[in-house]
């Protein structure tokens, strides 16, 4: 007979047996409690159990399983918004509509973020919405509203009893606040307003009585010029936003008009690109011989975005500069201007973009690292259609959502 000696995966002593010559030993199977981290199955013993010709230590082998956890995110009311397993060292997103708190006689309410921070799962943890509290005045007034003009800014509010004027302050771009006119009138023109590029906060406040009143909150005013695009629409702030910083214009002779559902066109990917990094120069000549016609920016955008390697030519000397892009082409272009930055950890609900012979590993990491920075969230469902053409109203919403990452 001879003693074997039985081990876990840590080199603890599980048990010591007497075999005798020549027989098959066994244990029964032994069990490693589970972790933070992981949940643990045995699988064997190492090495392989073989019938006993001397003393022999086998030690136990096992597998892991992230474990997850409950994250569960509530209102201010404790309603619940959002419930899901999160796996261990991801960072819990919450996917809904932005959280809301009705105002009530005192304040108006505007959500802030999440307490406690969010950080990566260790365990099951609840995040309730916070909110950000504003004074509402003695009087009434309305919110501002854009007048939709390219003559300026329309300021706008509800006339208050017994007033003998009014003041309208401005800020630009979140800068100090400055008095703009004391009237009496209900409404003003901002005419210094019509600046693309800057976003414009304005504020009310009434004199009534001998006694000024507390301030509106202050709204904050994105020009749009766009007839087709209605500010209730899921695209209205990233057109807007793109719009104000100078990074998109109106349809070629129909500045009012921007086509939100119209097809991305490969030059419109490269000049809003191009423009959103602020025109940098293009560099070395591109071999490409169909660019006649177009604009010098068209030209300097391509240029640029070939020297960056973030587009290719369909061949040696022809770039399609009209060609319509699909959504999985905007993806990896992003994904490349981004430096093909690596999505280990990441994951995204989209089950139609396992690699095939058209749609590569590249492709699928694009698509996974654009969906977990937020540069696709109106997607939503668990397809992802990557043959589908983009549209100009998805390239807006993901260069805001790279520059907002």
């Amino acid at each position: 007979s001879y003693t074997i000696t039985w081990k876990n995966d840590d080199g603890s002593i599980i048990d010591t047996t007497t075999v005798a010559y020549g027989t098959v030993p066994s244990h029964a199977d032994p069990v490693k409690p589970a972790d933070a981290q992981y949940t643990y199955t045995f699988t064997g013993w190492t090495p392989q159990v073989v019938a006993v010709t001397g003393e022999a230590t086998y030690t136990a082998t096992y597998s892991s399983t992230v474990n997850t956890y409950l994250i569960r995110f509530y209102n201010y009311d404790d309603t619940m918004l959002q419930s899901s397993q999160v796996a261990y060292g991801e960072l819990p997103k919450y996917t809904g509509p932005t959280p809301t708190r009705p105002d009530d006689d005192q304040y108006t309410y505007t959500f802030r973020g999440w307490n406690p921070e969010i950080v990566p799962v260790t365990g099951e943890a609840v995040y309730t919405a916070e909110y950000d509290r504003a004074e509402i005045s003695t009087f009434v007034i309305t919110s501002l509203v854009n007048g939709g003009t390219d003559e300026g800014v329309i300021v706008s509010y509800e006339s208050v009893e017994n007033a003998q004027t009014y003041e309208i302050q401005v800020s630009v771009n979140d800068g100090e606040w400055t008095h703009l006119i004391n009237t009496t009138a209900t409404s003003y023109m901002d005419t210094a307003a019509k600046i693309m590029g800057s976003i414009y906060s304005y504020r009310v406040r009434a004199l009534a009585d001998g006694q000024w009143s507390d301030f509106t909150p202050a709204i904050g005013i994105l020009r749009n010029p766009f007839i087709d695009v209605a500010e209730d629409t899921a695209s209205f702030e990233h057109i807007a936003w793109a719009y104000n910083n100078g990074i998109v214009n109106g349809m070629s002779g129909y500045n009012n008009i921007f086509a939100p559902e119209g097809n991305c066109e490969r030059m419109n990917f490269c000049i809003m690109l191009w423009k959103m990094v602020g025109k940098p120069a293009p560099g070395k000549k591109t071999p490409f011989k169909d660019l006649k016609g177009l604009s010098t920016n068209n030209v300097k955008a391509i240029t640029w975005c070939y020297n960056k390697k973030i587009v290719a030519g369909f061949t040696k000397t022809t770039f399609k500069p009209h060609n319509n892009i699909t959504r999985a082409q905007l993806a990896i272009m992003i994904w490349k201007f981004a430096g093909k930055p690596s999505v280990d950890g990441m994951s995204c609900p989209y089950t139609d973009i396992e690699v095939t012979s058209s749609f590569t590993a590249n492709n699928r990491k694009a698509v996974i690292w654009c969906y977990n920075n937020g540069m696709i969230n109106s997607i939503e469902g668990d397809k992802f259609l990557p043959d589908l053409e983009g549209t100009r109203a998805l390239l807006t919403e993901m260069l805001y959502g790279y520059a907002h990452r």
